[in-house]
């Protein structure tokens, strides 16, 4: 329903024990698939975002243990002639742990 390309810079911070700390920062760029859209027929979308956060990684088995990030997304929705502003801020956070 929407197709999502995206890229991703990783900056090495330290080293802390076994855990490696990364800074993450990205780009996203979301359009309309083509011939299928989570909108009315003849609606169409533009948006762009951006991605930052901080990964701590298990450096011996590459695993992510603890992700905070905060998203954003903006862009323009038009549907019938109408131009709608989008903007969304989102903050989340991945973690994992071995069992």
């Amino acid at each position: 329903m929407m197709q999502s390309t995206t890229s991703y810079d990783y900056t090495y911070k330290k080293q802390e024990g076994n855990n490696t700390h990364l800074e993450v920062n990205g780009v996203m760029d979301l359009s309309q698939q083509a011939g299928a859209s989570p909108l009315p027929e003849g609606a169409e979308f533009k948006l762009t975002g951006t991605y930052s956060g901080t990964v701590q990684v298990d450096t011996p088995s590459g695993m992510i243990k603890d992700n905070p990030f905060e998203q954003t997304i903006k862009g323009n929705i038009e549907i019938q002639g109408m131009q709608i502003p989008f903007n969304m801020t989102g903050k989340g956070r991945i973690y994992s742990t071995k069992l």
